[in-house]
């Protein structure tokens, strides 16, 4: 499943407020895992992950609490609601030294997990609210 497939242009406009214009295709990591980047090196920058998980209900959970503790500031976990079969967000704050902020959706879906992380400059409910809407637009395209 190509990740840059899932969202388009007015998708990622009506979420950021600008364009952040083509998407570039990361090579596989590992196995069937995808990602695609648009945007720029730093932010705004937007990466859209799909993997094809075994990842069962009640599953989700403790796997973006590992993902959260690896972050290099404090982190908040929020449980979303609306978006496929179980959704968390892991939010970072913009540290003092840079305006940038941080948030990331993991969605369950059937066998697929996709995740989409944002940087911003800005607030983490910015950048949160950003990403919810870029996550519900890709998980209808799953």
């Amino acid at each position: 499943m190509d990740p840059c497939s899932l969202v388009t242009a007015a998708d990622l406009d009506k979420a950021m407020g600008i364009s952040l214009g083509k998407a570039r295709p990361e090579d596989p990591v590992i196995g069937e895992a995808r990602d695609c980047r648009f945007g720029r090196t730093i932010a705004p920058l937007v990466n859209i992950g799909v993997r094809r998980e075994p990842i069962g209900k009640g599953e989700l959970e403790p796997f973006v609490e590992r993902f959260a503790q690896d972050r290099p500031v404090e982190a908040e976990i929020r449980e979303l609601s609306g978006l496929g079969e179980e959704a968390y967000a892991v939010i970072l704050e913009a540290p003092e030294q840079t305006p940038i902020s941080q948030a990331t959706v993991f969605v369950r879906s059937r066998t697929v997990l996709l995740s989409v992380s944002l940087n911003l400059e800005g607030s983490g409910e910015a950048a949160l609210e950003a990403a919810s809407s870029i996550a519900g637009a890709a998980v209808d395209r799953l």
